[in-house]
């Protein structure tokens, strides 16, 4: 459980957009079998002061930079469920393969450690070259202070992950223009937040579904408090104009004007979906992103999209593969690799792949 604290106008906001068809009503077709279970297990409570978030899928809220509060929670969760506490150690300790931290991991890819297979080819992101660069973060610790320095929050795993994949942006976007950026399953915005503080200007787009919204709302306002974020029952019917975060609804995409985005980013999300939705997106994608814009992603090299059943029951959905996405094959490829920092922190690959369409 989650507690995002907010301010009355923003919980006043977020109350109008959860009564709204907005938030009521989204096409069926817009969740994958997984995500119709997980959203059900997806709550967001709005109280007077605060947004409750609460489920097992779809986002990872750094906690508050609060110690004492932390220190005290830990030893309460022990005392209620001990087995829970033996259960980490064995897994930590005793449990085979051994994985690494997050934190250990950004070191060991950043500093070219042989542990993370280096070996250098035109389509893998050479970090040697990162040392040179003056804006990039080239340590956990630098990291660490940057997120905590202007969060107020404190940093948690999948944080050094996304600080990773702004590091990979960042590389290849140097001496390039980025205006407006469209982020596809967003998640509660860490990837969006870390962006929008180091990309100074940008506007951003977050397509998701809508119980992921408040959510994204909650925390984004939260750390961005002056920061004019717009939820999808705000926007005029002439479309959005004046914003520094637009979220939208799966059903909403139309809204996204045609050859209007320098960045497109899923990260992920596509591992979720069946066939036919990662399709959908790959065509929006084809429409609204400029020429000579680009496309980074990040997702599980193979998933079938599953149900609460899949140990039991075959799943009738196709496997999800990265390989056969319907990338576009008029688009440069600059990058095309299993992701060395995934692997050494989960069993499952995950492609990364960032690639720039032909002016």
């Amino acid at each position: 459980m989650y507690k995002l604290n907010l301010d009355p106008k923003n919980i006043e906001r977020l109350n109008h957009f959860k009564n709204s068809d907005y938030f009521l009503s989204t096409n069926s077709k817009s969740k994958s079998s997984y995500w119709k279970e997980h959203s059900k297990l997806l709550k967001s409570e709005v109280t007077k002061d605060k947004m409750v978030v609460s489920g097992d899928s779809g986002f990872y809220i750094p906690p508050e930079n609060q110690p004492i509060l932390e220190i005290f929670s830990k030893i309460t969760k022990i005392l209620k469920s001990p087995s829970k506490l033996i259960q980490r150690v064995k897994n930590r300790f005793f449990t085979l393969p051994k994985l690494f931290q997050y934190k250990t991991a950004f070191d060991l890819v950043l500093n070219h450690d042989v542990v993370t297979d280096p070996d250098l080819s035109p389509y893998r992101i050479n970090h040697l070259l990162w040392k040179k660069e003056n804006d990039l973060f080239l340590s956990s610790d630098a990291v660490k202070s940057d997120f905590e320095n202007w969060s107020k929050r404190k940093i948690s795993e999948h944080i050094y992950l996304h600080y990773y994949y702004f590091n990979i942006l960042k590389s290849f976007l140097k001496g390039k223009k980025v205006k407006t950026v469209l982020e596809i399953g967003a998640g509660n915005g860490n990837l969006t937040s870390i962006l929008f503080k180091n990309f100074p200007g940008i506007s951003l787009i977050l397509v998701d579904l809508p119980e992921m919204i408040p959510v994204s709302f909650s925390y984004l306002s939260s750390v961005f408090p002056d920061a004019k974020i717009i939820l999808p029952n705000e926007i005029s019917k002439n479309g959005p104009k004046d914003y520094d975060i637009l979220l939208l609804t799966t059903d909403q995409i139309k809204l996204i004007q045609d050859r209007s985005i320098d960045l497109v980013i899923n990260c992920h999300s596509f591992q979720e979906m069946p066939n036919t939705q990662i399709t959908n997106y790959f065509k929006l994608i084809e429409r609204v992103i400029k020429k000579g814009g680009h496309f980074f992603t990040a997702n599980r090299i193979e998933k079938i999209p599953v149900s609460d059943i899949a140990f039991t029951k075959e799943q009738s959905d196709l496997p999800n593969r990265f390989h056969l996405y319907p990338w576009n094959k008029n688009a440069k490829v600059l990058v095309n690799e299993v992701s060395r920092f995934s692997r050494l922190v989960q069993l499952d690959g995950i492609g990364i792949r960032l690639e720039i369409t032909k002016p």
